[in-house]
């Protein structure tokens, strides 16, 4: 599966956009040197994890009812089955 971060324009966007949030980062710091990784993966987390969850967004539209549908069809509730005794 090929995500956002994968695809090369987009990589760069994203490395581009990393960049910026790592250096925001550590300017409301005050600009303290030493924490340009802790900076860049703060920033990782931060920009990464939205692109993620939006392309999971589909799984939850699945199990809304369709506007469309005008059946009012809805699944019926599921149901416990004992097993029987011999």
């Amino acid at each position: 599966m090929t995500t956002y971060s994968e695809t090369t324009p987009n990589k760069d966007m994203l490395n581009n956009e990393i960049a910026g949030r790592a250096h925001e980062l550590f300017l409301r710091r005050g600009c303290e040197p030493g924490h340009d990784l802790d900076d860049w993966l703060q920033a990782e987390r931060e920009l990464r994890v939205p692109a993620r969850s939006a392309s999971e967004d589909w799984r939850e539209d699945l199990r809304k009812p369709s506007p469309h549908d005008a059946s009012g069809y809805r699944s019926p509730k599921p149901i416990q089955v004992e097993p029987r005794e011999a």
